[in-house]
């Protein structure tokens, strides 16, 4: 009876032929919600039991969300996989570049494609998943409002340039900076958090010569290794996925080149404008 559905006026009629009380009934349907679902996600059975119950509910929110990822490097390929199998609907990419010899190899494209566009072959290696794959080139500055979340992928330290177009148009982003130490992955950014410029001006205050060296450090390759590669794309997709989904996406999580992991609360810096009124600007 229950997998045929109950009319909302047979709920009572229902319960009592079941030998349960009205609100016995409604618990039940309840908990049995994500196995009466009319429709089934088309995800894999070990993606599809990490969705929050009831799974088409969460599938539809998932489908309806736009992601945002810079590159279509290693990390960026390893992300738009994750996110395409978990039920992504949408990706917009801002890499029409096509593949070199640097981008073949460990976590990278094969030999075969070099000369191909990164793009294509990323769509054909996800046919079958239920995304679509846009590129940025013929988006206005107002449709990146739409987006719902953008990952910003920085080297040696966090640039402005990587992250000002979100930070001014209030889009949430996550941070990802590779150092010659470590590889920090930061929490959901978003306006009433602290920045990713509040991050870097907080390490100043820590370390003074960082102020000096922060202008060389920017833009250096830093801990690029197979393992902080694999680390930084599987957790920025858990909290790509955790904010989608709406829950929290914790601290801000450093993988250092000897293996340790730091989780850190991220505070807002005293001397950064993100916080401040337009009039106190």
């Amino acid at each position: 009876m229950l997998e045929l559905g109950v009319a909302d006026n047979q709920m009572n009629a229902a319960a009592k032929l079941a030998g349960l009380k009205p609100e016995q009934a409604l618990k039940m349907i309840s908990k049995l919600s994500h196995l009466l679902e009319d429709s089934k996600p088309t995800l894999a059975t070990a993606e599809l039991e990490r969705l929050p119950t009831p799974h088409s509910r969460s599938f539809r929110t998932r489908q309806s969300a736009m992601v945002y990822l810079p590159k279509l490097d290693r990390i960026g390929r390893l992300v738009l996989h994750t996110l395409g199998h978990s039920g992504i609907g949408t990706v917009v990419v801002g890499d029409n570049t096509l593949v070199t010899e640097s981008d073949c190899g460990r976590l990278g494209y094969v030999l075969e494609q070099l000369g191909k566009p990164k793009l294509g072959i990323l769509r054909e290696e996800l046919k079958n998943a239920p995304l679509k794959i846009k590129l940025d080139n013929r988006m206005n500055w107002a449709d990146y409002a739409d987006i719902d979340l953008a990952l910003v992928v920085s080297s040696g330290a966090f640039q402005p340039t990587d992250y000002q177009r979100w930070q001014s148009l209030g889009v949430d982003h996550v941070g990802v900076c590779f150092s010659d130490k470590h590889v920090l992955i930061s929490s959901l950014v978003y306006a009433e958090t602290p920045c990713l410029s509040c991050r870097e001006l907080n390490q100043w205050l820590a370390d003074p010569c960082r102020r000096l060296v922060a202008s060389q450090v920017a833009g250096h390759p830093g801990l690029h290794n197979s393992v902080s590669i694999l680390f930084a794309a599987s957790l920025t997709s858990q909290k790509i996925l955790a904010a989608i989904d709406g829950y929290s996406t914790g601290n801000d999580v450093k993988l250092h080149v000897d293996g340790a992991i730091e989780f850190e609360a991220a505070v807002i810096n005293a001397k950064c404008g993100c916080q401040q009124l337009q009039q106190e600007i």
